[in-house]
């Protein structure tokens, strides 16, 4: 009996820490995404032009082909959140009324995952996302904490990690959150 309860409270601890280290890892800091339940367009930007590699020196010294490597990210950003958006797309080219995501990554970290389903390099994406009208006034802020994803080579799991922030954004436009 007393072995039962033993293992009972073990368990009940672990699921505790597991819901408290499992949190959002885009953080609302303002506003929502209500006005983008209904449909319309946006343009996006990905900006890495501060970033940093693992906090200590500039992302571009870690990756030799940054701005190649942005250009794909770019359009498979664009692809993910279409293909996961129901009524909201992101275009290339402003049309009217449209909004636009700004997306400034400050920093990225890289870890090789051996205990993962398919063992590969995972990359942490950290910065904001800022979401703003037509008008140029701010509708959402969100802060990007955390947020990885994994790949089998470096630009593979920064792309993974980019589509995974674009599918996320998706679905809060889908939720209006």
């Amino acid at each position: 009996m007393k072995m039962k309860k033993l293992v009972l409270a073990v368990l009940f601890v672990m699921i505790g820490c597991m819901t408290a280290m499992a949190g959002d890892d885009l953080k609302n800091k303002f506003g929502n995404f209500a006005e983008l339940k209904n449909g319309g367009t946006a343009t996006v930007s990905l900006d890495v032009s501060k970033a940093q590699y693992d906090g200590k020196k500039p992302l571009s010294a870690e990756y030799a082909n940054l701005n190649g490597t942005m250009q794909n990210i770019y359009s498979e950003f664009i692809r993910e959140f279409n293909e996961t958006a129901k009524k909201f797309r992101l275009v290339d080219e402003p049309e009217a009324n449209s909004y636009h995501f700004e997306v400034v990554i400050s920093n990225v970290d890289r870890y090789v995952n051996v205990f993962a389903w398919k063992p590969g390099i995972t990359t942490k994406l950290f910065g904001t996302v800022t979401l703003t009208n037509a008008a140029g006034d701010k509708v959402c802020e969100l802060e990007i904490d955390d947020l990885q994803n994994e790949g089998v080579g470096i630009d593979q799991s920064l792309e993974e990690a980019f589509e995974e922030l674009a599918e996320r954004l998706a679905k809060r436009a889908n939720k209006g959150k």
